[in-house]
């Protein structure tokens, strides 16, 4: 009787947890999302915000953005992160970090990205620069994951 319970102790820590974000989205889908949301990271007002870069980035590169969260196919959020040296060395210099995240519209992850470079001056040239980065990235992990998917 006890060995029976063991077993069944054993297999049941065996079997695989339930993962949220497979159940909501299937493997390798970025290459099917094309009309993307982008939501906003702060509401600060700036000449060249991250978004509006993203936008032009992006269209540049075959992707539809639109204004409807609705009528998207994902979801493009960020943070806007710095690194400062307060105290030691005057040559470090700043480091702007920006992490974005793409999910579909069931909520799950599909895509993440960071990019990290040494601050360009302004905050339009960091957001100039973070974007067209963002975009080739996201542009070509689409085209990976059309590759894959045709493999199958």
């Amino acid at each position: 009787m006890f060995r029976i319970a063991g077993l069944l102790c054993s297999l049941l820590v065996c079997l695989p947890a339930p993962n949220s974000a497979f159940a909501e989205e299937r493997p390798n889908t970025l290459h099917l999302i094309h009309r993307v949301f982008i939501e906003p990271v702060s509401d600060l007002e700036k000449v060249r915000t991250i978004e509006k870069c993203l936008e032009e980035e992006l269209e540049k590169r075959g992707f539809q953005v639109v204004d409807d969260k609705s009528a998207a196919q994902g979801i493009l959020s960020g943070i806007l992160e710095a690194e400062i040296t307060l105290d030691g060395d005057e040559n470090d210099t700043e480091k702007a970090i920006y992490l974005f995240e793409l999910k579909g519209m069931g909520g799950g992850s599909v895509w993440k990205a960071r990019v990290k470079f040494t601050s360009k001056g302004s905050f339009a040239e960091n957001n100039e620069y973070a974007a067209r980065k963002l975009a080739e990235k996201l542009s070509n992990d689409s085209r990976k994951s059309a590759k894959r998917a045709q493999a199958r």
